[in-house]
This record gives structure tokens, sequence and C-alpha cells, in this order.
């Protein structure tokens, strides 16, 4: 009963990962529970630790599963890490659709994960382009103005 309860609360009890590594499982991805203490953490785009033939690896997050589609045993993930924004997870998306790669791939070949996560992200209200000769300049006293944008 607790089960139930729990996966209505949170609506998802197992998930779908692809491995942040420059594996050769193309766009193959593994199911892993969530212990009912990270449940309320984990997400799309979330950067999770799994165990995969006996080594840990990061995974990203991709699909929320309300139940397993089999009977077999799934092994829960290790641990949660962080979260990827909606925006970085959306551009990482992009990026394997156009280049006929899986997420995990691109974050292990062409994205450094450190770097990604460590961004932060100036809100376009910050920003402002003159018109007639496209510079950007930053509003409220933010460092960066005179920069020529090509239009």
């Amino acid at each position: 009963m607790p089960l139930l309860l729990l996966t209505k609360l949170f609506n998802f009890v197992n998930i779908n990962v692809e491995l942040i590594y420059n594996n050769t499982y193309k766009f193959t991805q593994f199911t892993y529970s969530v212990p009912k203490s990270l449940q309320s953490k984990v997400k799309k785009g979330s950067i999770v630790n799994v165990k995969f033939r006996n080594k840990d690896y990061k995974a990203v997050v991709v699909e929320l599963k309300k139940t397993s589609s089999d009977n077999l045993k799934i092994i829960d993930i290790n641990s949660y890490l962080y979260d990827l924004t909606n925006d970085q997870f959306l551009y990482l998306k992009y990026l394997a659709v156009s280049n006929f790669l899986n997420i995990g791939i691109v974050l292990s070949q062409f994205e450094n994960l450190d770097v990604l996560i460590s961004q932060n992200k100036l809100e376009m209200s910050n920003f402002s382009v003159h018109p007639f000769d496209g510079r950007l300049s930053l509003n409220q006293n933010n460092n960066i103005s005179g920069v020529r944008l090509r239009i």
C-alpha cells in the first residue's frame, strides 16, 4: 500500500537513463529503480550515479516511468547528484538529435558536465541590443558592454 501511495504522490517508480559514457549501446536506455528517499529529488534531466556491469557511472535521466514494463528485478540508482536546468536538458537533447547520438555520448564526448552544471544563467531582461549598431549591453551594472552582434 505505501508504494502505491508513493507512486501517486511522485507519479513514477522507475527511470530510464542514458549512461554518460562513450558507449556502444547507441540509443539504448537502461531502467533503474529510484529509492523512496530520492523520489522527491529525481526528475527528467537529473544526473544520477548508477551501477552498470559492476562499475559506477554517471547517467542522465531521460524518462520517468510509473511502473516496470516486466517482472525483472530492477536495481536502484546509487545516488542523486544534481539537476540540469530545463534549458540545458533541451540543449543537450537538440545536440544529440542533430548529431544522431544519445545524450550520454554528447555529455561524455562534447560537453564538460562540470562546466555545464556550474554555469550561471543570465536572464534575457538583463540584456539590451542597440538597434542601430548591434551593440550588446548588460543592464544593472554588469560587466559586458559594447559587444557587437551581426544582425
